[in-house]
């Protein structure tokens, strides 16, 4: 498993810092408690391209796929409640 997460942490280094923050917070939040089944959904996510993933992040274009199309969305779910916790953090 460890060797699996070491090449997940690899592959969500994207190049562009917002693909960086929302796949590799996700990976660092999330992953180790998701069933086998949305693990290699998200692996899956990762085999995109950047222009496609970026598409997808910014709500210009949608998954085809309806399981894609839902793990995306868990993603984006949690990068957005990260964002309100950290905002909500900074100012207490």
């Amino acid at each position: 498993m460890d060797l699996i997460r070491k090449q997940l942490k690899w592959r969500c280094r994207r190049g562009m810092r917002e693909l960086d923050a929302v796949f590799g917070g996700y990976l660092e939040r999330a992953y180790d408690a998701l069933p086998a089944e949305q693990q290699r959904l998200f692996a899956r996510l990762l085999d995109e391209s950047d222009p496609t993933l970026y598409a997808w992040v910014t709500g210009r274009t949608s998954p085809d796929d309806a399981a894609l199309a839902a793990q995306l969305r868990q993603v984006l779910d949690d990068y957005h409640a990260h964002l309100l916790s950290e905002r909500a953090g900074s100012v207490s």
